[in-house]
Formats: structure tokens, sequence, C-alpha cells
């Protein structure tokens, strides 16, 4: 087999072209772009109906006899070198080929998709990555510096395989943007989301008919298209991370967040007491008074300041802290005197103790394993922690879990007769009179507390 083949550069008829530009051009030639690369080692990325424009110039001696000759001789390199049984199954796509596309390139693109992507161990080992990368994201993918253009090479690679082998799931674009989703940008997330919620209503509107719903989800076309569908978001998130980078610089968290914050609860943008401009961190805003550009510290400069906060209602001092009822930095109840930014405090407020709201989703779960503590939230509703269900109940708690899970709906904490009613918020006796100090440490009963306000 050898001696029949011609000493021919065979490179030329491997190195492929990447893209099909146009066939409307009457120079066949120039159907393709100017880049080519090795079959041999990117035949994943490349498209078969591009390949099988090349095998149609190849077979009509477009690039020279020779290699019309040497291909037929390598194709039969390949048959006999192929086992009967990946023989077999290239052969079934091999001649739903046209005739006029059949060559040593496509049979050769064919032996390669059968060996390493129609493998079901492979084509679920591709969907694993994929709802792997909508739980962790981009932030464990690409630590640091989270680059959203190396991730979207990544996920473009695995989608063209997926499409390949015709795995390609119904939720692949909301996987794609799940895990751009978990990145810490903010800027990233608000697109993202309105990305999510374009798709959400796409899917409503294509689900519509749901006996359709597996032909959808195995028909090569639809498969094509969710493919182009995650294309176009994925191409959307990274001009929006151009757009940031470019913006705020390679390490940015998105838009910076000032914890004093800027806008009153009118909805009015603060403006500095010096200069004017809105406060903020941005372009065209300035810092405040203490840090404008305009501060040189002279005489007029200081009295303009003191003016501008007087007629604000505040004083020009540095202000208070951060609390609610306080003013805020700039002229508020601390060192600088009147009422600053806040809601008007006077100049001798003192923040009293305070606790957040108790929430049976959010609150932190109390030190000891087996507690008898009760919290309400602000609606009144009892909640006790239990141990077994690991999350605060309106129910039981961990001593009473095996009795709650006997009586069901019927086991409340709430119940006046209930064996934990004791454990509720302690309330003083009433009209105790001299020993009620002594008595008021003694927990009771709902039926006591109403007896006491019923009695004459």
């Amino acid at each position: 087999m050898d001696r029949k083949l011609v000493a021919t550069d065979l490179g030329v008829m491997f190195n492929v072209p990447t893209k099909l530009l146009s066939e409307r051009s009457t120079n066949i030639c120039d159907w393709f772009g100017k880049q080519t690369k090795a079959l041999s080692q990117n035949w994943h990325n490349l498209p078969i109906f591009v390949l099988q424009r090349w095998q149609y110039l190849v077979n009509i001696g477009a690039l020279g006899p020779e290699y019309a000759r040497d291909g037929k001789l390598i194709l039969q390199c390949l048959i006999a070198s192929t086992s009967p049984a990946l023989l077999e199954v290239v052969n079934r796509r091999f001649d739903r080929l046209a005739p006029e596309c059949k060559g040593p390139l496509t049979f050769y693109y064919l032996i390669l998709s059968e060996m390493f992507m129609t493998n079901p161990a492979v084509a679920e080992e591709l969907l694993i990555f994929l709802r792997a990368w909508s739980k962790k994201g981009l932030p464990y993918y690409f630590k640091g510096d989270e680059n959203v253009l190396k991730a979207a090479k990544l996920l473009l690679s695995v989608l063209v395989r997926m499409l390949q082998v015709g795995n390609v799931p119904l939720d692949a674009v909301e996987l794609v943007l799940a895990g751009f989703m978990r990145a810490s940008n903010a800027a990233i997330r608000k697109h993202t989301r309105r990305l999510l919620d374009d798709e959400e209503v796409l899917q409503i509107s294509l689900s519509e008919n749901a006996s359709n719903l597996l032909a959808i989800t195995v028909n090569q076309t639809q498969q094509q298209e969710r493919v182009e569908r995650c294309k176009s978001v994925i191409d959307s998130v990274q001009n929006c991370y151009l757009h940031n980078h470019t913006k705020h610089g390679s390490k940015s968290k998105g838009e910076p967040r000032d914890p004093r914050g800027y806008v009153g609860r009118e909805g009015r943008r603060f403006t500095c007491d010096c200069c004017g401009l809105p406060l903020g961190r941005g372009d065209g805003e300035c810092r405040g008074s203490r840090n404008c550009p305009q501060n040189d510290g002279s005489p007029a400069v200081l009295e303009r300041i003191r003016k501008n906060a007087e007629k604000r209602g505040g004083g020009p001092g540095r202000g208070g802290g951060r609390g609610r009822g306080g003013a805020g930095r700039g002229g508020g109840a601390g060192r600088g005197g009147g009422a600053g930014r806040g809601n008007g405090a006077s100049p001798d407020y003192k923040r009293q103790q305070f606790q957040a709201a108790f929430n049976p989703k959010t609150s932190p779960k109390p030190k000891s394993k087996v507690s008898t503590k009760v919290m309400h939230t602000t609606d009144g509703k009892a909640h006790m922690w239990c141990q077994e269900c690991d999350k605060w109940t309106p129910t039981h708690n961990t001593p009473y879990h095996s009795e709650w899970k006997k009586e069901g709906k019927a086991f409340k904490i709430t119940d006046p007769k209930h064996p934990l009613v004791l454990s509720c918020t302690p309330c003083p006796p009433v009209g105790s009179g001299g020993d009620g100090a002594a008595e008021s440490k003694k927990k009771s009963s709902r039926d006591e507390v109403m007896a006491a306000f019923n009695t004459p």
C-alpha cells in the first residue's frame, strides 16, 4: 500500500479550515477563512459541514490531483486499521453522507468522534461538569481573577462537544447562567439575572405543549438552537465583563458600596457642603467636604462649608456613628453638634440596647442542644429549638420530638394545657401587692394569668 503513495505533503489536506465563509462565491476556494487547524488535534472544534466542503474540494481535485489520488489510498488504510466493531458504527454514519463528501477526512473525523465523543461515559461526564458548573460557578473553577473570558472558552468547547454527542440538556442555558450567578462581581450577577428572566419566559412559551417535550430534547435541530442561545448569553456576559473590567479594573467587585449611604429617605441625593457635587465615590461625585479637593482649609472655604451645613440642618462637625436613629457622619449627634443626615436626632442622643427581630429561618440555634428557650416572632408566634429537626419550630422542642411525631399537628406549644407552656416567656403575677417583687421571678401558666385578669 505504501508503494502506491506518491511523495505528497498531506499536511495541506489535513490542515482543515475552521469555518465556512460563504457558498455563494464564484471561486469555490474562497469558501473558507484563512485560519486552518490540524484535524487530528482540533477535530472536536470543527463543524462537520465545514469539513464536508473541504473534502469536496479534495475530491474534485481543487487542491491538486495528487491529493485526490492519495486520499483514496489513505481511506483504504483507515478502513484496514479500524477494529470491526468500530468500523461497523462508523460505516453507518459514513454511508449517510453525500457521495461528493466522502473521503479520508470525513472518515477520519467520524472515527475520532466515535472513539472520544459518542462514548456514553464521556457524554455523561460532560453533563456532570455542566451541572457542577451551575452549582459551584465562576469562583470555584477560576479562583482569583474569575476571568469570564476563560470560562466562556471552556463552556463553548464543552457545549460543542455535547452537541456532537447529541447530549445537550433542555436546561443548558439555565445551567450556564447559574454558574455566572455565583460571580462575586455585582454587575455580572445583575446582568445574568436579567438573562435568566428572559430565558424563563422563553422556556414557558416553548413548554406550552408538553407532548413535544421529549422530541424537543432529543431533536438535533433543537439542540443546535439551545447551543446557539448559550453562545448568545455567554457573549452578553463577556461584554458585561469587558465593560466592567475596562471601567473599574481587573480586581473590581462591581459598583463600590459606601456603608454611610448617600441617599436620604426621600430619595434625594446628598451633596458636598464644599463643592456641591453629589456624594459618592464614582466619576462626577465627591467624598464629602473633609476630603473635597476644593477644601484648602482657607477661612472662606470653611465658612462656606459651615453655612451649607446649617442649611441642610447639621453642623460642620465630624458627626456621630452609623446608627439608624442618629445622624450620619459630616455633622450629626457626635462631635459636630446638631442633627445631621439621619432622622433628626437630638444632640444628647444615646443608643439604647436593641436586639434583632427573631426569624426562625435565619436566627442562629441556641448554644445548648437541649434548650427550653422560647423565641417569639414580631407577630407573637412562639418557636422552640428542636435538635432532631435542626430548626426552630412552633410545635415542640428536643425532649418532646417523639411525642410530636406521634400527635402531629395536635401538638403545639401555644396550647394552654401543653406541658411546655411553663417554658414560655415569664409573666409576673397581677395584683400581687407588696410580695409581687418576690414572686415576679416565678413563671406562670396562661390559665393563671387569665384568672388574675378576670379576678374582680
